[in-house]
């Protein structure tokens, strides 16, 4: 929600040279930000042979398959529970 009221806000200054520049400065804070973010989440979650198997298989399903995120996701999720129950 404050992303959607923050970029209601920005329209109005799209043409500030000020605002141009600060977007700029925080676009590749944000993609480090969420690399990091994935790096510790592929750090902290695929120490096993499972994870790596889930992992390389959710890879190309994404990638050469065109499966939606949303699938992707649910099927891990959906996995990730049935390997913690057994």
């Amino acid at each position: 929600m404050i992303a959607v009221v923050v970029s209601r806000c920005l329209v109005q200054f799209k043409d500030n040279e000020y605002v141009i520049s600060v977007i700029n400065g925080l676009k590749p804070v944000g993609c480090g930000l969420l690399a990091g973010a994935g790096a510790q989440l592929f750090v902290n979650n695929v120490n096993n042979l499972f994870g790596a198997a889930l992992l390389g298989t959710m890879l190309v399903m994404y990638f050469y398959k065109k499966r939606s995120p949303i699938f992707v996701l649910g099927v891990c999720a959906v996995a990730g529970l049935l390997a913690g129950l057994t």
